[in-house]
């Protein structure tokens, strides 16, 4: 909700005032709310398996810290974007980490599931 309010009111100034987006504060404001909706979007749908197996649940839960992780990568170099080339690795592996524990997870799930007549 506060994202898409954000994104409303920001556009609303754009369109008043475009001169408005020249530091480029505002912008980053509105990209760091879109990975943090995406984020929450991404652990919600992982939240939504529900098991009682360890091994899917570990693998929920390393997934979830790659997600956080991967989040507050892409968050610090929106604020800091000279400092991308420093970071380019780090966020190339924790963005192949997170595609893997995301597909992962509702795999080892289903392998693992039991029938209802257990």
């Amino acid at each position: 909700m506060i994202g898409g309010l954000w994104a409303f009111v920001t556009n609303l100034f754009l369109l008043a005032a475009p001169k408005i987006f020249e530091g480029g504060s505002l912008l980053q404001g509105r990209l760091s709310f879109l990975v943090i909706a995406v984020a929450f979007a991404h652990s919600a749908l992982l939240l939504r398996i529900n098991t009682i197996n360890a091994t899917v649940q570990n693998i929920r839960y390393f997934t979830l810290g790659i997600i956080a992780l991967f989040s507050v990568v892409l968050l610090g170099n929106i604020m800091a974007p000279e400092d991308f080339p420093k970071a380019w690795r780090l966020f190339s592996v924790l963005a192949v980490l997170d595609v893997l524990g995301t597909i992962a997870t509702p795999l080892s799930h289903a392998a693992t599931k039991e029938t209802k007549a257990h």
